[in-house]
């Protein structure tokens, strides 16, 4: 079975990304993929799971070895892309993982995850509130609402009052 994780394996997104740009620049072109927009929506939706995304780093994360670069360095990279605007605690306990690592052996994920983390805590957090009313307000009879549509300044005609003015003390 595959799932949208799959999308980010690295055989599928070294195509995608054949040079390495800077971490910021990385994380911008990272977020226009396709593949990286469809595990985002993915996990907003819940269709991939925290148990889903932590087998699938396990799996990445299997092929380390000290010394040598990590092959799917840019495969987590582009999943702390995807994660960078979901709420859940995992997303978050993910980027900031990721972002506390020292190693020389996945350079770019770590600063792309980095990037995300910044971009996040600059970006504002608007809640979602929902309000019950009681049956006592649906029951209050309501008048509609005129809407009249205000001219564009171009189209208001150009008004210059003729009007004189009298000082307070009579004089003109």
């Amino acid at each position: 079975m595959t799932t949208p994780l799959d999308l980010l394996k690295p055989e599928i997104l070294s195509e995608s990304v054949p040079i390495l740009p800077p971490p910021a620049i990385l994380r911008r072109a990272l977020h226009r993929l396709a593949s990286v927009r469809t595990v985002h929506w993915a996990v907003r939706r819940g269709t991939v799971s925290e148990s889903m995304v932590r087998e699938f780093v396990a799996s990445m994360m299997s092929e380390f070895r000290r010394g040598e670069q990590l092959p799917a360095d840019i495969t987590l990279g582009a999943l702390a892309a995807s994660l960078e605007a979901c709420r859940q605690e995992f997303a978050e306990e993910y980027l900031c993982d990721l972002a506390r690592l020292r190693l020389a052996e996945m350079p770019m994920s770590i600063r792309v995850a980095q990037e995300c983390l910044q971009a996040r805590y600059e970006r504002p957090i608007n809640d979602v509130r929902w309000f019950q009313y009681s049956a006592i307000a649906d029951s209050r009879p309501t008048r509609p609402i005129v809407v009249r549509p205000i001219p564009s300044p171009s189209v208001r005609p150009n008004r210059v009052s003729n009007h004189k003015y009298t000082l307070a003390s009579g004089a003109k």
